[in-house]
């Protein structure tokens, strides 16, 4: 019979990587809306998918965040009318930095917006909003 011991160090070692593996997979997604109630419901929605989420209030927060943490998020979520900088003018500020142009951005927002770039209303059902996630995380 094996010592106790030696289980629980091996019970140990799979849930290490257990939980590398998860972290490995866990994709981030920053939520940049003024809106706190729609900020925590697109929070638990996107855990409830597996899915780890920052919050900025504001587009000049996102900025700081993106500028400040590696790796970067794989996804943004962005309001369009936010107070201290709209979603327009941060996806300008975002194109003009090299280090954070790449990550994808989706709109959510309460008005209709340009054509040409992703977005969804705010009214969306929350599996649309999560199709459109995963297609863009694709």
């Amino acid at each position: 019979m094996e010592p106790i011991y030696s289980s629980v160090g091996r019970s140990k070692q799979t849930h290490h990587h257990y939980l590398q593996l998860m972290s490995d997979f866990s994709r981030l997604i920053l939520v940049v809306d003024d809106d706190i109630d729609y900020s925590d419901y697109l929070t638990f929605i996107l855990n409830q998918e597996g899915y780890s989420v920052k919050v900025a209030q504001n587009g000049l927060l996102a900025l700081e965040i993106l500028r400040s943490i590696e790796p970067h998020p794989d996804l943004l979520i962005l309001d369009l009318y936010m107070p201290m900088m709209s979603g327009i003018e941060f996806r300008f500020e975002q194109n003009e930095d090299f280090r954070i142009s790449e990550i994808p951005v989706l709109f959510l927002s309460e008005f209709k917006i340009l054509p040409s770039e992703r977005s969804l209303l705010k009214s969306s059902h929350c599996t649309e909003i999560i199709n459109e996630i995963n297609n863009i995380l694709k």
